[in-house]
């Protein structure tokens, strides 16, 4: 072999290395598990978003509901997400359309025993301000509202936890329980003890008289 050869092959070799090294890198990135689900009813079809289903406690996360029609356009009147009770809804994080919701049309219930699931209910400023067109034989353009919510200590951890929206319109209303993504707050990470025991090393204070062996250095002198 030759040495412009070798010099071809080592410098591969590093490129290769070093696109390795590049890739461990990015592979070692953590992201949010986001869900997302989707479903029609008749001309109507909903997706279902959540920016992270194993937050951890302490996160904040992202629910965003989007509406598609085809054909005729609906008015939408009123949004209802329900969520797990122990989820705190973030003041002021509803809107339509990336556009804040006044105070006055939120409407929030932390839920009930008898009813674990809390909720919040949105409300357009008026019957036209909230439109979803229809597009023909095929559906239009996406329509959403967002809102955010804490994730309290009282989540119990590794459970899954169902979501749901309800929403009124100018075409009628429909209430899909449990059609959104589940959530399922992260468990801690465990440390674990050790299992082994060590031995000391300290010298033992009664196993001799702590006198200097001289017998020993008198036949190593001779």
């Amino acid at each position: 072999m030759n040495t412009s050869m070798f010099g071809r092959i080592a410098a591969g070799l590093g490129a290769c290395a070093i696109a390795m090294t590049g890739v461990a890198l990015s592979s070692g990135s953590a992201t949010a598990e986001e869900g997302i689900t989707y479903w029609e009813d008749g001309n109507s079809r909903f997706n279902q978003l959540v920016s992270d289903t194993t937050p951890k406690i302490g996160d904040t996360i992202t629910i965003t509901t989007q509406f598609q029609r085809k054909w005729a356009d609906e008015y939408i009147y009123s949004v209802k997400e329900l969520v797990p009770a122990c989820l705190r809804y973030i003041e002021g994080s509803a809107g339509w359309g990336g556009s804040p919701s006044p105070s006055d049309k939120v409407e929030i219930s932390s839920g009930t025993p008898a009813d674990p699931q809390a909720y919040v209910k949105v409300n357009a400023p008026n019957v036209t301000s909230w439109v979803v067109k229809g597009l023909g034989s095929g559906f239009g353009n996406k329509k959403s509202i967002a809102m955010q919510f804490y994730v309290r200590e009282s989540c119990g951890t590794g459970v899954s936890m169902p979501t749901s929206m309800h929403y009124g319109g100018s075409l009628g209303s429909g209430s899909y329980q449990d059609k959104g993504p589940a959530i399922s707050v992260a468990k801690p990470p465990v440390t674990e003890e050790p299992t082994g025991t060590t031995t000391p090393t300290t010298t033992n204070p009664d196993s001799g008289n702590g006198s200097l062996d001289t017998g020993s250095l008198g036949s190593l002198f001779g």
